[in-house]
């Protein structure tokens, strides 16, 4: 069964794209280039900072400068991309450390990523599988296909519960809360590699009012894609080219002064920056942390907004295998396995890709958590669970030698976590105020920033970058 599929089944759905703000001005000046995005002189003398050169960021940045602002990008790491990061080396493909996905063939993303003339991968997987143990017949294979689990009454209405969590109406608790209310108790680990774990964190942590409200409001078409021999990092770079060289690495904000005439933001060396405009694109978790002073402080709603928004951690780990056993236990083209209570998902991201056996291994939350105190021994613990899921030795003793790479995003030092998610008392209300402008000066983009259903993708965090662009465009009379 392909991803999509599934997931349609599920009642899953993505946000509405925003229509790229180039088709409004048409009538202007051409900047000479194949985008169609005029340039408009009234825009020449307006100075603009960009904090933060992510997709939103470097959307941003990218644009206003096609417009004809003068930008500045700021970056605290010493490269671009943020969350999306890809591995040379590692194997005979590069291997995505975030972002992997594609979601939606309707969005601005999908698009950029078509234009790129970029080959998707076009493996088809056999099906998704889950890790169902019967507590009355021990010695019966724990993998599952779809059509298999589907025949367990308790299965059937895990799935059920997602679906209706879609239209959840009542008082806002956690997901494993609503759960526990069902006694669905052996699909905890279902449920949570569905929902939870996709949300970037836990059933413990994921706001079932919020995550319903996300899913209801997202329009986006169901199909997912991934890329067969280049990483989204490369689409970005060839697309975003005429600023990619002009973004200042190793430049953390540490304080963004608007009470003046002028903005002033100020860097971890003391360098000061004018500008007209400010455009903070930081993961919630820099602000969170109060990492940038604002002068004055931010509205109490705004700050209010910030805290009720989650960001934990997140790790995404791959393991080379000297075979591909999963071929000979359930079978050679294998999607996502769900379902084991301590590896939430797994799948094979060499599929399509390459022969050299690579499984990826995707841990939210909590888990995450638990596996980042672990350090050096996290991925000999991550193998004995995947014997565990598989009932045999082989994935173990096939494992070569100093064949994995562990990328845990809570040690990103200016991201510390994986991506939001919605939290008990929380809601996308919350993110419509962080999003807001303040005093038509700063203006405030990123993918936490997203409410109309997609926050926590590549594709979201790019549709608030026209957001922000357009807003920043209206403030100037």
């Amino acid at each position: 069964m392909k991803r999509r599929t599934f997931l349609q089944q599920l009642g899953y759905s993505a946000p509405a794209s925003v229509l790229l703000p180039s088709l409004l001005y048409s009538c202007k000046k051409s900047n000479g280039d194949d985008d169609g995005i005029a340039t408009d002189d009234k825009f020449k003398d307006v100075k603009v900072v960009v904090v933060g050169a992510g997709a939103a960021g470097l959307y941003t940045g990218w644009f206003l400068k096609k417009r004809g602002f003068d930008v500045t990008i700021l970056e605290a790491s010493n490269k671009i991309g943020g969350r999306i990061q890809a591995l040379r080396g590692f194997t005979d493909y590069d291997i995505e450390l975030g972002a992997e996905r594609i979601y939606g063939s309707n969005t601005e993303w999908y698009k950029m990523v078509e234009a790129s003339g970029k080959s998707f991968n076009d493996a088809d997987p056999s099906d998704h599988y889950f890790f169902l143990q019967d507590p009355a017949d021990l010695t019966e294979a724990s993998l599952k296909d779809r059509a298999l689990a589907d025949q367990y009454s308790d299965f059937s209405s895990a799935m059920d519960f997602i679906r209706s969590a879609k239209t959840y109406i009542g008082e806002d608790k956690t997901v494993e809360t609503a759960l526990a209310a069902t006694n669905l108790w052996n699909m905890f680990g279902v449920v949570n590699g569905l929902v939870g774990n996709r949300a970037g964190t836990m059933n413990s942590r994921l706001s079932i009012k919020g995550y319903g409200e996300e899913q209801l409001a997202s329009t986006v078409d169901d199909s997912v894609f991934t890329l067969k021999d280049a990483t989204l990092l490369s689409v970005m770079e060839e697309k975003f080219s005429s600023i990619v060289n002009e973004v200042q690495l190793n430049t953390q904000v540490k304080k963004i002064d608007y009470q003046g005439a002028e903005i002033v933001v100020t860097d971890q060396l003391g360098n000061k920056y004018q500008a007209d405009r400010v455009v903070v694109t930081v993961p919630i978790t820099v602000l969170q942390d109060g990492a940038i002073t604002f002068l004055p402080d931010l509205p109490s709603t705004k700050m209010d907004a910030i805290h009720k928004i989650g960001m934990k951690g997140g790790i995404k780990a791959h393991l080379k295998f000297s075979t591909p056993f999963w071929g000979d236990i359930v079978v050679k083209n294998l999607g996502s396995v769900y379902g084991h209570n301590f590896l939430p998902e797994i799948y094979i991201s060499s599929l399509g890709r390459s022969e050299n056996p690579v499984l990826t291994v995707m841990l939210m939350g909590q888990r995450a958590e638990q596996f980042s105190s672990m350090g050096d021994t996290a991925v000999s613990v991550m193998l004995s669970y995947l014997d565990e899921i598989f009932n045999s030795q082989t994935p173990s003793q096939s494992f070569v030698q100093d064949g994995s790479h562990v990328k845990d995003w809570s040690k990103e030092p200016f991201i510390k976590g994986a991506y939001s998610y919605p939290i008990v008392g929380g809601g996308i209300i919350f993110r419509k105020e962080l999003a807001e402008p303040v005093a038509d000066r700063l203006f405030f983009g990123g993918e936490a920033t997203h409410f109309k259903g997609h926050s926590g993708t590549v594709h979201g965090a790019i549709e608030t970058g026209i957001r922000v662009s357009q807003e920043l465009e209206a403030s100037i009379v």
